[in-house]
């Protein structure tokens, strides 16, 4: 906890403490619900692992911070990732229609 947080008003940290504890936490999770309502439980379920990459872009953009090769990195697998989960039934239908799978005992291809 902060030592100055007692030099602060007592109004003023009530009404901090309101605002992200209670106002801030019950909209996020009512949004987070919704949209795994509206989008489905797969593309809800990966929207959480954005907030790291976004909030790196918003440093970079509105606060000037420098993103090293480490940050760029780590949010490129992240953002490779979500696309890789939510493209992942469409890909894997074309690639295993596209890629052959070799051969079975009798010689003849897999998976026919």
């Amino acid at each position: 906890m902060p030592k100055q947080i007692f030099a602060a008003p007592l109004a003023d940290v009530l009404m901090q403490a309101g605002f992200q504890g209670v106002l801030v936490s019950v909209i996020a999770i009512y949004a987070f619900n919704r949209s795994a309502e509206l989008l489905g439980p797969v593309v809800g379920a990966t929207l959480p692992a954005l907030i790291p990459v976004v909030t790196l872009g918003l440093g970079v953009v509105v606060l000037g911070e420098t993103a090293g090769a480490g940050e760029l990195t780590s949010a490129i697998l992240v953002t490779m990732g979500l696309a890789l989960i939510l493209v992942g039934k469409p890909a894997m239908r074309w690639l295993s229609s596209h890629i052959p799978r070799g051969l079975n005992r009798k010689g003849h291809p897999l998976g026919k």
